[in-house]
C-alpha cells in the first residue's frame, strides 16, 4: 500500500485483502484480479516516468520565449512531425523564430511542461501525423483555461483558426505538405508581427498556388523487390505458367484438359508486394505471418483451381511449417514456393533457425527448410519436395 500513496482507505482494505488471500498478486501475469492492483497504481507510474523524463531532457522547449514574455504562436510536435516542422520552418525562412515544445515521449505528456509552454503562448498549433493523439492530451491538460489578463490558451491542430483547412487526419506528412498547411494560417495571421507575415511566405505561397494550378500526371511508384531478388524472376515465370494454364489451345495439345485457373495465396512477407502490378494475378489474398497456406486449406476442399501459396524462410520457420503439415496430413493439392535466402528480409534481415550465426555473432544450430519438410512427408503421401538453386 505504502507504493501507492494515493489510494484511499477503501481500496487500501481491498488491497491488504488480496495481498492476503492472494500472496503473488506482485507477479505480473495480469488476469483479474491481479489487474486491478495494477492499475491502482497507474497514475503513480506515469508520474514517476514522466519525472524521469523531466530529469534527462527527453522533452524540451525550443526557443524558449523569455521569462515574463507571451509570444503569438507556440508549435508542439514529436518524432517525425517535429523533423517536418523544423524543415518547413526553415524553408519558410522561420527557423528559430516561433518556440516548439518538442515531445521526446508523446505519452504521457508532461502536463507540467506543456502548462509551462502555454502560458507563453496565446496560440499552439499541434503538429502530428493522422488522427488526434498528442493534441487530445493538451487539450486535457488545458481544459481549465490559463488566462494572463484577458487573453486565453488556443489549441489548435487538426482544425484551424479563420475556418481555414488544418493538419490532415489522414495518411502522412510531408514538409511540403506542411508548407502549403501553415501558410495561409502565419500569412495574414491577425496578430503575428508583420516581420513573420512576409518575405519568404509571400514566394512560397505563390508557388503553391501555381503547383495546385499545374496540369500534371505522374506514374504511381509501388513498392517492388531488390534488384537481384530471386522473387522477381519466379514471379515472371508464374505470370506465363498461369498464361498457359488459361490458354484452351496449349491446355488440350500438351495435357488434355481444359484451361486451369491458379488461386494463389501470401501472407505477410515480401512476396506481399505480388500484389501489384504487373504480378497482381499471383497474390489474391493477404494473411497474418504463416497463414497463407491455411487459406489454401481451407479453400482447398471448395474449389478446382490448382492453388499456389508464397513462403519466405523466415515465415517458414516462424509458422508455415505448420500450414505445410497439415495440408501433406490432409493430401491437398498445394504447391508451396518457398524462398530460402537465409535471412528474415521483410522486417530488416533479422537471422532466424536456418542461418548458422546470430546477430552477435554466436554459432547457433542451424535448420535446413529441405530436410525439414522431407521428415515431414510418410512413405504413402504424394507429396514431393523440389530445389531449385541459385547457383
Amino acid at each position: 500500500p505504502n507504493q501507492y500513496p494515493t489510494l484511499n482507505a477503501e481500496q487500501r482494505a481491498l488491497l491488504n485483502y488480496e495481498k492476503d488471500i492472494k500472496p503473488d498478486l506482485d507477479q505480473f501475469v495480469l488476469l483479474p484480479p491481479r489487474s486491478w492492483h495494477r492499475e491502482l497504481g497507474m497514475a503513480e507510474r506515469h508520474a514517476a516516468v514522466i519525472a524521469e523524463a523531466r530529469k534527462l531532457g527527453i522533452n524540451q522547449i525550443i526557443h524558449k520565449p523569455q521569462k515574463g514574455e507571451r509570444v503569438q504562436m507556440g508549435f508542439v510536435a514529436s518524432g517525425m512531425a517535429y523533423a517536418y516542422l523544423t524543415h518547413a520552418l526553415a524553408e519558410m525562412g522561420l527557423a528559430g523564430r516561433i518556440p516548439i515544445l518538442k515531445l521526446g515521449m508523446s505519452y504521457p505528456v508532461d502536463a507540467q511542461l506543456v502548462r509551462e509552454f502555454a502560458e507563453g503562448c496565446e496560440q499552439l498549433i499541434v503538429v502530428e501525423e493522422r488522427r488526434s493523439f498528442v493534441e487530445r492530451q493538451i487539450r486535457d491538460v488545458l481544459a481549465t483555461p490559463i488566462q494572463r489578463g484577458k487573453l486565453q490558451v488556443e489549441v489548435w491542430g487538426k482544425q484551424f483558426p479563420r475556418g481555414l483547412k488544418g493538419i490532415s487526419a489522414t495518411r502522412g506528412l510531408h514538409p511540403s505538405l506542411l508548407i502549403k498547411t501553415l501558410v495561409p494560417l502565419i500569412k495574414d495571421h491577425p496578430t503575428l508581427p508583420v516581420e513573420l507575415t512576409n518575405g519568404h511566405l509571400t514566394e512560397e505561397l505563390a508557388i503553391i498556388d501555381r503547383a495546385g494550378s499545374a496540369d500534371v500526371t505522374t506514374p504511381a511508384r509501388t513498392p517492388a523487390f531488390c534488384p537481384g531478388c530471386p522473387h522477381r524472376d519466379s514471379s515472371s515465370v508464374l505470370l506465363d505458367i498461369r498464361r498457359d494454364l488459361l490458354d484452351p489451345g496449349y491446355m488440350e495439345r500438351t495435357h488434355k484438359r481444359p484451361p486451369v485457373d491458379l488461386v494463389a495465396h501470401g501472407d505477410t512477407g515480401c512476396y506481399t508486394m505480388l500484389m501489384f502490378e504487373p504480378n497482381t494475378p499471383l497474390m489474391h489474398n493477404y494473411s497474418g505471418m504463416g497463414l497463407g497456406g491455411g487459406t489454401g486449406a481451407g479453400a482447398d476442399p471448395f474449389i478446382e483451381n490448382k492453388q499456389l501459396v508464397f513462403m519466405g524462410d523466415g515465415t517458414f520457420y516462424h509458422s508455415g511449417q505448420v500450414a505445410i503439415s497439415q495440408s501433406i496430413a490432409n493430401n491437398q493439392d498445394i504447391t508451396y514456393i518457398i524462398l530460402d535466402n537465409k535471412t528474415t528480409a521483410m522486417t530488416g534481415h533479422q537471422p532466424h533457425a536456418g542461418v548458422e550465426f546470430d546477430l552477435t555473432g554466436n554459432e547457433m544450430n542451424a535448420m535446413d527448410i529441405e530436410r525439414l519438410v522431407k521428415g515431414m512427408i510418410p512413405r504413402k503421401s504424394k507429396a514431393e519436395v523440389r530445389v531449385v538453386r541459385a547457383d
